[in-house]
């Protein structure tokens, strides 16, 4: 394939869809950067200019609505010599509106080959060991509809159990929905948008800021975690995207994604805040904030803080956020801004003292500050956070917590002859402690950075 057409991509559109992060994607696939902050019309035009003249294999996955054919990618996709486009789609109709020129049906498993499929996925390497609960095993096929997902889940739970009829008929006597919410906490409440990418590291940091983690002896908590994640790779929670030997990527299936949303809805929300009423903002714990918006705004709450834990921002934000939300996220313990072109981080955040996690990966901030308290002789910035993650950040140039003007200011306060001595570097109170509960600095690719605030570590 890649011998017949000289650009190729491979694209998960979802069921709801970012118009910008469709387009930013295919021009990553045909190895072109795009700066950040450029409007649709922008990244239209230099998809349009990338093919011109160029041949073309493009891979739409999973579409749910025709519309990102016909008014997102059509027009740019027209100045190409050649080009072929094969979509995916659950909806006759969309392929009908796309205007599809051959459509294949992909038909249920047969029954041979679902029963293969489910010893198989128990870790059974020779069908005879089961052939005794064939009967059965066909049974439980027929009731997970012939789906593949649905059987390898139910195979999970199998290979769990004893291996006698009495077993399987339990497993077969309950609704396969009930056997799909006992879904762990994990996977329930750490919910990330519809074909999003879960790298290992990051969901690990996720679930010991949480506290999901329990204390094992003689082991991290890191590498707890790292057992849980692979145990729901083990169980066909989540599915290796195959491009690492040692499944540090992984996607969640939508089927279950969306159960899993529907489980936690009381706690957790995927999506566009402006669709979340204040009486169910004030019950949130956990949300991961998807919108087309230039600024993020949480809803009012009537009564008292939020009671959010996690707050995720993660690509789409491309101005920036409210500040005074988090004098008001008393609560939070973990703060991603990944991606977002968030261009200043409020002070106030350094005082939020549960944060155990602060993830400003791929951001365009210049400058991290905390301002100082002039009246406080003492004073710690991010008391408990655990996790700190800055990368590929080109624009940082200075971190810091105090500007120098003021470092002055407040130094000469008081004194009725302004004879203060201040030294740059050194106008803050010796008492100053920052993040004196840190394990993790993963700082990579941040060019400009001059030095660390000298504070750190003591």
């Amino acid at each position: 394939m890649k011998g017949n057409f000289k650009k190729h991509a491979w694209i998960c559109v979802s069921q709801k869809y970012n118009e910008a992060n469709i387009l930013k994607e295919i021009l990553r696939n045909f190895g072109v950067h795009e700066e950040q902050g450029e409007t649709i019309p922008e990244l239209q035009s230099k998809i349009a200019e990338t093919i011109e003249g160029n041949s073309f294999f493009l891979v739409l996955d999973d579409v749910w609505q025709s519309n990102v054919w016909t008014n997102l990618l059509r027009t740019s996709l027209h100045a190409a010599t050649a080009g072929v486009i094969l979509a995916t789609t659950r909806d006759d109709t969309v392929a009908m509106k796309i205007g599809a020129q051959h459509t294949h049906r992909v038909d249920l498993m047969s029954v041979e080959v679902g029963w293969e499929l489910l010893w198989k996925s128990m870790g059974i390497d020779q069908g005879e060991e089961v052939q005794n609960l064939r009967n059965t095993g066909i049974e439980i096929i027929h009731k997970c509809g012939y789906l593949p997902l649905a059987i390898k889940v139910l195979a999970s739970v199998l290979a769990s159990k004893d291996q006698t009829e009495n077993e399987w008929k339990k497993i077969l006597s309950k609704s396969f929905a009930i056997s799909q919410s006992k879904l762990p906490d994990e996977i329930e409440r750490s919910l990330y948008p519809e074909d999003s990418t879960i790298v290992r590291d990051d969901i690990v940091r996720l679930w010991v800021a949480e506290g999901f983690v329990e204390e094992q002896p003689g082991q991290l908590r890191e590498e707890t975690a790292e057992q849980y994640y692979y145990e729901l790779i083990h169980r066909n929670l989540l599915q290796p995207d195959g491009s690492t030997f040692d499944h540090t990527k992984c996607k969640m299936h939508d089927h279950l994604r969306q159960l899993a949303c529907y489980l936690s809805r009381e706690e957790c929300f995927v999506g566009d805040t402006e669709l979340i009423g204040g009486q169910r903002m004030s019950k949130l714990q956990r949300l991961s904030v998807v919108t087309n918006k230039d600024m993020f705004v949480i809803p009012i709450v009537d009564r008292g803080n939020h009671k959010m834990r996690t707050l995720r921002i993660p690509y789409g934000v491309s101005q920036g956020v409210d500040h005074s939300i988090f004098k008001k996220l008393l609560h939070l313990r973990v703060l991603e801004l990944a991606g977002s072109s968030i261009q200043t981080i409020p002070d106030c955040i350094a005082n939020l003292n549960l944060l155990r996690l602060l993830d400003l990966n791929d951001t365009e901030l210049a400058k991290v500050q905390r301002e100082p308290n002039p009246r406080s002789t003492e004073a710690v910035a991010f008391p408990n956070l655990e996790s700190l993650v800055m990368r590929d950040m080109p624009k940082w140039e200075e971190w810091s917590f105090v500007e120098e003007g003021d470092a002055v200011a407040a130094a000469m306060e008081g004194e009725e002859d302004g004879s203060a001595e201040i030294r740059k570097g050194e106008a803050l109170s010796p008492r100053l402690q920052v993040l004196p509960c840190l394990k993790e600095l993963a700082l990579v690719g941040c060019p400009k950075l001059r030095a660390l605030p000298r504070q750190l570590g003591q």
